[in-house]
């Protein structure tokens, strides 16, 4: 019995069902896989409850199509088909000194993080603070456990974004890269929570979850981008390095091969005008406090902006398109016109909930109402019912659409009255006068330079987009639905990106 039967003879490659014994023919196709498994175990509802043995279910629903012992701990011994035995209870990473739980240590650790979960309710009810602390425990606790031979990182980063949803919150680690995960977890073992509690809070924050997406989003054609740290600028922290432009509402910084990511409101709008990408700049993050309560403002319209804003939706013939288009696909959805006349104007005063909403109703659309036209016998549809799931995706969008540009219409206002103040003096040009030619080495962030797609996320979007298809023959709601929570965000940007289930697996 040894560790060694896990691979084959005198190879790195571990036995798998392919027979595959090349390496990276063997990687590529398990992470294919794996990845099209995942896109199945996210669509899933969540557990009755988060333990061990639902860290089991994913690790075997991710790897069953590649490995005989998928689900199966690596204390514990296993036989395989061609009669070997193989076990691994001590087990160590590559180039770090630090080991993982042995042997009977791993069910103990794993014992631990079940109580944890169950004592504090899944986490129900906490805020989002409580949230990140408590999952930078549960996370820690599953990387030192580490209880399978491989596809450890996948799985519990599938645990951890269903425990999320189950809590009431988002984590979304595709916007975490694999240097980022590995240095955060490396960090906690050593005693330094700190760098994995930050990490989630990036992405469980909507707001600098926004930002990273943005960043992703363009610079897919950084090279060897996910051995690099990206993240958002800590507060009070100064960061002096090369601007690399910006999109929509954050910018980004290379300094010393790290992306920093920040909001654009945070430079003094004659900065942000005269900045080139390439440009040396020295940039300070504001404190936590004052920052949340300068969002908090600059998002407020006074009462004159107010009167100004009404006035303009009124008269807007877009405007009026859409909901126009709402009012219809509410009509052949519900069977009501006006139904979702509350939700707009709630959408009017905060145009983020519009995403949420859209998100609600592509998941159960039930909750506003019950759907237009019946089931007979529970089985067959009438045409009303069925014309009422065929619309309900294209409602969605319009949802979206209508706090898309009811966002616009706010932020032109507020843009325009920066714009006033810069004008009138308001902001300092802190920029330097020393501007520099982009060194080679750096990649820019500008959509014009980054241009390039992982063939990874092309075969995955062909597998999202082939199940979207095959769903749609069956019941709406048990299929595109929770499909279209992961992917239909990116997808209204146009771009060829591909859900959280994509990235896990970069």
């Amino acid at each position: 019995m040894s560790a060694q039967n896990y691979t084959y003879p005198d190879s790195r490659t571990l036995k798998n069902k392919y027979g595959i014994k090349n390496l990276k023919k063997f990687e590529k196709k398990c992470a294919h896989d794996s990845a099209r498994a995942a896109v199945n175990l996210l669509r899933e509802s969540a557990p009755e409850r988060f333990d061990v043995n639902y860290l089991q279910h994913i690790h075997k629903s991710l790897f069953n199509s590649t490995f005989e012992w998928a689900g199966q701990t690596r204390e514990k011994s296993f036989q395989f088909s061609d009669g070997s035995v193989a076990s691994m209870p001590g087990m160590q990473k590559v180039n770090v000194r630090i080991p993982f739980a042995i042997d009977g240590e791993i069910r103990k650790t794993l014992d631990e993080v079940d109580k944890n979960i169950l004592a504090n309710n899944y986490f129900k009810g906490s805020s989002r603070e409580e949230f990140v602390d408590q999952m930078a425990n549960v996370l820690t606790k599953l990387n030192h456990a580490h209880p399978f031979r491989e596809g450890n990182g996948r799985t519990q980063r599938i645990f951890c974004t269903k425990l999320a949803e189950a809590s009431g919150h988002t984590l979304d680690f595709s916007l975490v890269t694999k240097f980022r995960m590995d240095y955060a977890s490396i960090m906690a073992a050593k005693g330094e929570p700190g760098v994995m509690k930050y990490m989630l809070d990036d992405i469980s924050n909507p707001e600098k979850m926004a930002m990273l997406k943005d960043f992703f989003n363009d610079a897919s054609g950084i090279k060897e981008l996910k051995r690099r740290l990206v993240m958002t600028a800590y507060p009070e922290k100064t960061y002096h390095g090369t601007y690399l432009g910006g999109s929509n509402g954050s910018f980004a910084i290379e300094t010393q091969g790290i992306y920093i990511v920040a909001h654009k409101s945070n430079l003094p709008p004659e900065q942000l005008r005269n900045l080139k990408v390439g440009d040396f700049i020295s940039y300070t993050e504001p404190a936590a406090k004052s920052l949340e309560e300068k969002r908090r403002l600059e998002k407020e319209l006074s009462p004159h902006e107010r009167n100004e804003f009404a006035a303009k939706i009124e008269t807007d013939p877009l405007a009026k398109e859409i909901i126009k288009e709402i009012q219809k696909l509410s009509k052949a959805v519900y069977g009501k016109l006006d139904i979702l006349g509350d939700k707009l104007e709630e959408i009017k005063e905060n145009p983020s909930l519009g995403e949420e909403l859209s998100w609600k109703v592509a998941e159960k659309p039930q909750f506003i109402n019950k759907l237009a036209g019946r089931k007979i016998l529970g089985v067959i549809k009438s045409d009303l019912r069925k014309q009422a799931e065929d619309n309900i995706i294209p409602l969605c969008h319009a949802l979206e659409k209508y706090s898309g540009y009811m966002g616009k219409v706010k932020v032109g206002i507020i843009q325009n009255r920066q714009m006033k103040r810069s004008h009138r003096g308001i902001g300092v040009d802190l920029s330097t006068k020393q501007t520099q030619s982009p060194p080679a080495k750096v990649r820019r962030y500008d959509k014009e330079f980054l241009s390039s797609e992982m063939r990874l996320k092309e075969q995955i979007n062909k597998e999202l987009q082939s199940q979207k298809m095959r769903a749609m023959g069956r019941n709406h709601s048990e299929g595109v639905s929770r499909d279209v929570k992961k992917i239909h965000h990116h997808a209204r940007q146009n771009k060829a990106q591909s859900p959280k289930a994509v990235a896990m697996f970069r």
